[in-house]
């Protein structure tokens, strides 16, 4: 394919499509897989680097059938070496969302300041605004506070910032955005 850099050579030691070469290197760029024992194809989509990895189908569906998650879930776990009696119950155990098991948020410091501070604005309806990042835990972070905000009955917004414009992380400038914006919380 035009423009795409692809695996010069598969984990199972056959040639790529740019001919054969060191194994876990790719074109381009001169990036080095590490640690990847069985990579089935590696693709560049939009500069991203994604791999592949070869699973056992059998054992995807044994550790399906056995910790009850659907096959596309035990495919991701075998792929990373969970398998056996022993990655049943460690699939079940992580699976698990038994809130004994959740550490004590109140043991961050200045934690239960920042709940009075949440619960008064939400008792005052002050808008409350929550910033995010956009990676894909930083925008689930953002969408289940919201969610959860919102089930208190509060004002609530966000604010997640451009990747492009504000880069990574807490900028000079995405503070600026938001300050514009004035949110009481």
């Amino acid at each position: 394919m035009a423009g795409m850099e692809t695996v010069l050579q598969k984990g199972d030691g056959s040639p790529g499509r740019d001919g054969p070469s060191e194994r876990g290197r790719f074109s381009g760029r001169g990036t080095v897989l590490e640690n990847v024992q069985y990579v089935r194809e590696v693709i560049i989509v939009q500069q991203k680097l994604w791999t592949y990895r070869e699973y056992d189908e059998k054992e995807a569906d044994r550790l399906a059938a056995g910790a009850g998650i659907s096959r596309l879930l035990a495919k991701v776990f075998v792929s990373r070496g969970v398998s056996g009696a022993e990655g049943i119950e460690y699939v079940k155990s992580f699976l698990d969302m038994d809130a004994s098991r959740l550490h004590d948020p109140f043991l961050m410091d200045g934690m239960d300041k920042a709940v009075e501070r949440v619960l008064r604005a939400v008792g005052n309806r002050e808008r409350i605004l929550v910033y995010g990042d956009y990676d894909v835990d930083g925008v689930t972070a953002v969408s289940i506070l919201i969610d959860f905000l919102a089930s208190l009955g509060a004002d609530v917004s966000y604010f997640i910032p451009d990747r492009m414009e504000d880069g990574y992380g807490i900028t000079m400038d995405s503070a600026a955005r938001v300050k514009e914006l004035e949110p009481p919380l």
